[in-house]
């Protein structure tokens, strides 16, 4: 982890990064209290969370294990003096929760459970309260809150979300929180008169990530957000308005997000046909992160095999870059298969079925392996007896799954660019070919 100070947003004389030390999947989260002093939280390769506190004038010289497992950065609010809380998504996808005092932790992990598909924003607007946000798995943003006494049940506060949530309160009883919607743009929910106004389009259509909003002054709020023109625009909003045309100007050119991916099935190549008539090939490929809903898609990849078996470039099976974080996972699954009797549309509803449930590993497909084995007669039952007629069958199927980080080091080598993997096929009927070998290219590329 790396510090650089700065003193009134102006860079010092000698703006060099401190090497803090530590490894870790998450970015940090940094909170200054109790006069000079910072705590910086992290979670490491372990899983766990650990702290590093600057005490005015030195840094601890270790990092301090505070346990638990996560899944995401952690968020941290000061609700009262003389008392810090620190939020985090556990392993389980629950909020987790632990308070701090000067002289140590004030309980253990708490699980406050919920379902969250992001990382927890949290943010107070006065002494005893604390509202928690985050996108559930249904990408509606959901709500908890205490108020003093205890905490209330999580509620949904509606919208079609795709990423991270960022929470400012620049009033007592006032809140905003953004995230980029599914459309792409930045949208808002606000907090006040006692009650929730919202999602409310703020424009910025090529947002690929999540904004981030903060507030240094009363009714005033700065927000920023990538876009796909590689820059960080920004947005202002004050006496009681946004600036014309939100997020349409920027601070910073050719900004890159390093944890987001494109995942694509490139090729099929038919090296031994299962049918020698006809060999109409379907193929589908699904990719899932963390506990977002899954995305499936489908192609048709007409003949390629028959007499003279060749190769099909599945341009379709090209998914939107998708942000994995370093603690996070993901996993990647393909199915091809011949068919020559199902109409399309009810292959297509059944096979992104099964990308689903691959993902979701109610169907479990050994990464690799090259050899269908018993996947195949899940797959097989899954699709039902309706496709399979005459030399119809599964010729392909693979499932991926990575961590964050390993998918992280790998795309940066290179390892996942272009990836060619064989399959041997289910046994072939009398009067039909032979049992096939396919191939598959797919690839994982940085976005």
């Amino acid at each position: 982890m790396r510090q650089l100070t700065l003193w009134n947003s102006v860079v010092p004389p000698s703006p060099e990064w401190a090497n803090l030390g530590g490894v870790f999947l998450s970015a940090p989260g940094a909170v200054n209290w109790e006069g000079e002093r910072i705590d910086l939280f992290g979670i490491g390769t372990d899983y766990a969370m650990y702290r590093k506190v600057w005490n005015g004038s030195t840094w601890t010289s270790d990092w301090e294990r505070l346990g638990g497992a996560f899944r995401s950065a952690c968020s941290i609010v000061q609700m009262q003096a003389g008392q810090i809380d620190v939020f985090a998504r556990g392993a389980d996808n629950t909020l987790r929760h632990r308070a701090f005092t000067p002289t140590g932790p004030v309980n253990d992990w708490q699980n406050l459970g919920g379902s969250l598909a992001t990382p927890p924003a949290a943010v107070s607007w006065g002494a005893n309260r604390m509202d928690i946000f985050a996108v559930g798995p249904d990408t509606t943003l959901w709500h908890r809150w205490w108020d003093g006494q205890i905490w209330n049940d999580w509620e949904s506060l509606g919208g079609a979300l795709a990423s991270a949530t960022s929470a400012v309160s620049w009033a007592p009883e006032r809140l905003d929180v953004f995230a980029q919607a599914l459309t792409g743009e930045v949208v808002q929910f606000t907090f006040s008169d006692e009650s929730w106004t919202g999602p409310t389009g703020l424009g910025g259509t090529n947002i690929t990530s999540a904004p981030t909003a903060i507030s240094i002054a009363p009714g005033q709020i700065n927000a920023v957000a990538p876009s796909s023109d590689g820059k960080l625009h920004s947005a202002l909003f004050e006496n009681g308005a946004w600036t014309p045309d939100p997020f349409a100007d920027f601070m910073v050119d050719q900004i890159g997000i390093p944890t987001r991916y494109k995942f694509s099935v490139d090729y099929v190549f038919c090296d031994t046909a299962r049918s020698l008539n006809n060999d109409t090939d379907t193929a589908q490929a699904t990719v899932k992160p963390g506990i977002w809903p899954s995305q499936t898609m489908t192609q048709n990849i007409d003949s390629i095999g028959g007499t003279a078996p060749g190769q099909w470039q599945t341009n379709l099976l090209n998914f939107e870059p998708i942000q994995v974080e370093l603690c996070e996972s993901a996993s990647f699954n393909y199915v091809v298969v011949n068919n020559g009797h199902a109409d399309q549309l009810s292959l297509d509803t059944a096979l992104e079925g099964i990308g689903s449930a691959i993902a979701s590993k109610v169907i479990e497909v050994l990464s690799g392996s090259g050899l269908l084995g018993s996947a195949a007669g899940a797959i097989i039952g899954y699709l039902g007896s309706y496709l399979f007629q005459d030399c119809d069958g599964l010729v392909a199927a693979d499932n991926h799954n990575f961590t964050g980080y390993d998918l992280y080091e790998k795309v940066r080598s290179g390892a996942y660019n272009e990836v060619t993997q064989t399959y041997q096929g289910t046994d072939s009927p009398d009067g039909c070919g032979a049992n096939s070998v396919y191939q598959v290219l797919w690839s994982v590329t940085p976005a």
